[in-house]
This record gives structure tokens, sequence and C-alpha cells, in this order.
């Protein structure tokens, strides 16, 4: 090592200097002093303590590494930050920019649940694309737990897509700020998870559904969630003067979501918890759909139920404009439109037969294939349905059921297997010839 170098010395609170020309024998760590650059002046300031390293020559590596990159000008500094430090302050600089509440809420559970136990510790700028790697595939085989009694619930593809996305958004933000000169979360690759098929109903199990739905009071939200495949939060947050009867249209513009807390409601001048008026999550949300004839019917049973119910609350009635409310006006909790989907779909045997009880996403795959079966152009889909391009359309909401292809399936049996065929056209019990 280089004379000009600083020497890296023992760190150790309880013994910080030799004994008998001897550095005791604790375990401790070694660090050195070095003057830093300024990051935006450039001027060296005055020596400061390194971080602490297991062994003498892993800090003079470092030492070395550093002085390197002074002297070629590419030198970074995190100052001193851990990812748990920076990703707490990316968080809240997010929420002073006034981001969607939604989206502030999903970047805060991905970084308190996944980010912050399995990196915060590391140093920003010593985390390797080893680490992202194994925190994913962690992530993978030990999943988090679920609610309630559901107990430990399977990871996604989304979920893990989700946990790189954030974490590369940040070390951007990272790199923009000269904290680091690499984004270690774009060098890595999703571990393989399974990812169910979405499900779509058949019309049977949507008239089973509907059937055992009858007198709910949500019997006519389902219903047009159904017909035009909605978000629970575009549901729950559709206005009246949303719905133009005279054009006959029904506008997409503003959502009901659950985020955690209490906000400000703009038309009762109350604060709802865990309830919030916002806007559809991105630009492809904003979207019309032609108020056809039954939809409309519903939307008209539903109007004079409300009406009702203003005059059975009278002073208690509280108006907020939406088409679904609850009986004294107020929003109908996303979760709780969900919840009862499930609990209807069981009780009705719509559910029978299936790996598992469909969720409320199912009636937006459902009206997917449906328009897709009708012959609707997968663009076009993907553009009702509020989304930005089609793969997101393909991929998640697009069931492709068999009898769609028995037709083409059956006439390439025709072809190749005419005997048999002769046969199925004869009857299972063709008359023998003689």
């Amino acid at each position: 090592m280089p004379r000009s170098w600083s020497e890296a010395v023992k760190h150790c609170s309880q013994h910080p200097t030799r004994i008998n020309g001897r550095w005791c024998s604790c375990r401790a760590g070694w660090r050195y002093r070095i003057g830093l650059p300024d990051p935006v002046s450039g001027i060296v300031g005055r020596p400061s303590w390194s971080q602490v390293f297991p062994t003498r020559g892993a800090a003079d590596r470092h030492q070395r590494d550093v002085r390197q990159a002074i002297a070629d000008n590419t030198y970074l500094s995190d100052r001193g930050q851990t990812i748990e430090t920076f990703l707490i302050a990316w968080l809240e600089t997010k929420r002073a920019t006034q981001r969607k509440a939604s989206t502030i809420d999903g970047y805060d559970g991905v970084i308190r649940n996944h980010l912050i136990p399995h990196l915060g510790k590391h140093r920003l700028s010593e985390l390797r694309p080893q680490h992202v790697q194994a925190m994913l595939q962690r992530i993978v085989t030990e999943p988090g737990k679920g609610h309630g009694d559901k107990g430990r619930k399977p990871v996604t593809p989304g979920t893990l897509a989700n946990v790189r996305a954030v974490l590369r958004a940040a070390l951007n933000d990272a790199m923009r700020q000269e904290l680091i000169g690499r984004n270690v979360a774009a060098l890595v690759r999703l571990p393989t998870a399974r990812r169910e098929p979405p499900v779509a109903l058949d019309d049977a199990r949507i008239h089973l559904f509907m059937a055992a739905a009858a007198g709910h009071n949500l019997e006519r939200l389902w219903f047009v969630a159904s017909v035009y495949g909605m978000r629970r939060a575009e549901i729950a947050g559709l206005r009246r003067e949303d719905i133009d009867p005279k054009a006959r249209l029904i506008r997409v513009r503003s959502t009901v979501i659950d985020v955690a807390g209490k906000h400000p409601c703009p038309y009762c001048g109350a604060a709802h918890r865990r309830l919030m008026f916002d806007t559809p999550k991105s630009l492809a949300g904003n979207r019309v759909y032609p108020l056809v004839p039954a939809v409309e019917a519903a939307l008209a049973e539903e109007a004079t139920h409300q009406a009702e119910h203003r005059q059975l609350f009278a002073p208690d009635y509280t108006d907020h404009g939406l088409v679904f409310a609850q009986p004294d006006g107020t929003p109908w909790r996303p979760d709780w439109i969900s919840s009862e989907f499930r609990r209807v779909m069981v009780a009705s045997g719509a559910a029978t037969g299936l790996t598992r009880v469909p969720s409320l996403k199912a009636l937006r795959s459902t009206m997917v294939t449906n328009l897709h079966e009708a012959g609707m152009p997968l663009e076009v889909i993907s553009r009702v349905t509020g989304h930005a391009g089609g793969e997101v359309t393909r991929t998640h909401y697009l069931n492709i059921a068999a009898e769609r292809t028995r037709g083409e399936f059956g006439a390439l049996a025709d072809r190749f297997g005419s005997q048999w065929a002769s046969r199925d056209s004869a009857g299972d019990n063709p008359a023998p010839t003689n």
C-alpha cells in the first residue's frame, strides 16, 4: 500500500488505539480516513472516516477504488445512505409531488413489505444485482401472509414485477442525483412464478349468479359491471352526471378507492375513513361507453331505489351524486363490493366446478372474452377496457374457451380421420351393411 494513503485502522469503540503496539482482538471492523470532493463544487473537504469493513484488505481495496474514481472524475457518493433511508426519503418526495394516492399507497406497500426487510441494511452504493436477485427469489419461496384466516398467499408474477419496478424507479432517481453509477434493478431477471389464467364466466354461470343476486343492494351494480367490465373503483365512483341520456353515453372519469387514513370528501364536506374520491388510474382510464337499453333500464330502477332511500333516511341521507350508493347515500366500500360478489358466487353455485372462486375481476375478463369472440379487434377492446396497450388485455384478461375452437378442431379431425368422422356422422349405432 503506498505510503501516501491513509492507513486502514481497527475500528473498536472499546479499544480505539493500539495496546502494547498491537490492535485488540475484539470482533471489529476496519476503516480509513479520506477527504471527499463535494458533489456540487468538487472541492475536497476535511478527511472523514469511511464505513466499517470486515477486513483490513477490504478497507484498502475500497480506498483504492475511491481514490481512483476521484482521479478519474467519476466518483459518486451515496452520502452514507442505506437502501432503507433512501427509499423512505424517496417515498416522501413522491408524496410531496402529489402523485395519485393509490400509486403512493402501492409504493409504500412494496417498500415496507419487501424492499426494506430484504435490502434495507445495504448501503446504497454497495447494492449489487445478486442482492436484488436473491430478494426476488426469497419472495417467491417465502411468500407473505394473507389476510384473516386465508393463510399464506402465493406470490403472483405481477407482485414480482411491481417490486422490481418500484426499486428500479427509485434507483433511477438515485442515478439522476449522482448517488450511484448504475441501476442494478435493471440487471436482474424475474424468477418464474405461476400465473393463474384469467377466469371468464359463461352465460350459464352469469345467469346463476344474477338470479341469486336478485334483491341484493348491489344487484344492478354487478349487472352494469358484467356488461362494461368496469374496475370496481370506477363502478363505485360512477356519478349521475357521467350518464348522458340524450347522447346515450356513460363516461368514466371518477373513482372511489380504498386508501389508508381519513380523506376529505368534496361532496359532503366530511372525512371518510379509507375512502377517497379520485380520478381513473391512468389517462387511458378516461373513456366512454354506449348506454344500451337494458343498462338504461337498470340505472332507472337504481335511481328509483335511491329516491326511496332518500325519503326514508330524510335528514340522515347524504347525497354524493353517485349512481350506486349505500342506502344512506355514502359510497360503497370497494373491498365490500368484491367480498359480497364472492359470497354470492359461492351461494349461487356459479363457482361450482371452477378451480377457485372468481373475483370481481372475472366480470372484466368475461367482457373482454365476449367482445373478442364477437370479432372485436383486441386494440379496440383494450381501449374500451381502459388499458394503454393490448398486451395487458391479452395477458391478464383474455380467456380462450374450448367451445370457441370446437368447430375448427372438428374440421381438422374430419380431414385427418375420415373413417371415424363418417361413423360420427352416421350416428352412434349405424345400421349394419350387407
